[in-house]
């Protein structure tokens, strides 16, 4: 399924095992991109489709794909999700990863982020049906998805903005990891003991780091 805005074509994706040709291709542009980001990556999509301790019966992936004529441009990894509010039933377009990242974003160069999200949103409004609203949670000023382009804003659609987190990271400045974990309230230094104790009584641990986001997805695999 497809919708074009421009030059910029838009195609649907609805399973993990669809993207394999263009892996090289996706690993490539969220290297290009504003902030390359493992959680985009799909090996670890894969992950977590696959372990995933929030999964929703019937929730189905959707993965959006912008190309300027052959050349992959924008990924956004969505996910439709029923639900119910008020007794009613409904449909939320959501990221496909909500917890453990930061920022979910759209993936595509700087220069482009702009046309993708313009045609990411008409393809939403003029081509996917059925769903009952969207949300698209924690994103910074520097969004593409927010505000919504005028041009692909209807009036029969409501925006609603709530205020978040500026982001995720922790500041270590000055402070050792020690130092920053001590500061913690006594529950919480107590809740990472637990889970630490119980990843230890799995078996013999190993922690493996790495500084290049070329490498990273190599990781999933140990």
């Amino acid at each position: 399924m497809g919708n074009g805005e421009g030059s910029v074509r838009v195609e649907a994706r609805h399973s993990l095992g669809e993207l394999a040709p263009l892996v090289p291709a996706l690993r490539e542009l969220n290297l290009a991109s504003r902030r390359p980001a493992l959680f985009d990556d799909p090996a670890y999509l894969a992950t977590l489709l696959a372990h995933d301790e929030y999964a929703v019966p019937g929730a189905e992936p959707l993965l959006l794909l912008a190309f300027d004529g052959p050349a992959l441009v924008g990924f956004l990894p969505l996910r439709r999700r029923p639900e119910r509010i008020l007794g009613l039933r409904c449909t939320r377009i959501e990221f496909l990863v909500l917890h453990d990242t930061e920022r979910p974003r759209l993936v595509a160069r700087p220069g482009d982020e702009a046309r993708c999200a313009e045609a990411f949103y008409r393809h939403l409004l003029e081509v996917e049906r059925g769903w009952t609203f969207a949300e698209f949670i924690e994103q910074d000023a520097a969004s593409g998805l927010y505000p919504p382009p005028a041009s692909v804003s209807p009036s029969r659609f409501y925006v609603r903005r709530f205020p978040t987190n500026p982001n995720a990271t922790i500041p270590l400045a000055g402070v050792t990891f020690e130092g920053w974990y001590r500061s913690l309230k006594k529950d919480h230094r107590r809740n990472a003991q637990r889970r630490t104790r119980m990843v230890a009584d799995l078996g013999e641990l190993e922690f493996v780091t790495s500084d290049d986001v070329r490498g990273a997805p190599a990781l999933l695999d140990l």
